[in-house]
């Protein structure tokens, strides 16, 4: 089962943007289902988690542990 979040009713909460690199991070607490790589050529893996599992997500860069964090406090 693929998974279906809502619209986003707000901009992104955090963006990085650079000439070859667009990140932005968006907030949902609505979705139905199960999350599916749609793109695995650009994801590793995606999925569903909670603040107390940041610490063992294998993140692409070091610095996005610390803007996750932020984000999710928020």
């Amino acid at each position: 089962m693929s998974s279906k979040a809502s619209e986003p009713s707000s901009p992104p909460v955090h963006e990085i943007r650079t000439a070859t690199f667009d990140m932005q991070i968006w907030l949902d607490d609505r979705w139905t289902g199960t999350p599916v790589n749609a793109a695995p050529d650009e994801h590793d893996a995606v999925a569903w988690f909670e603040t107390s599992n940041l610490d063992s997500l294998r993140l692409a860069h070091e610095s996005y542990l610390s803007m996750l964090t932020a984000v999710l406090v928020t």
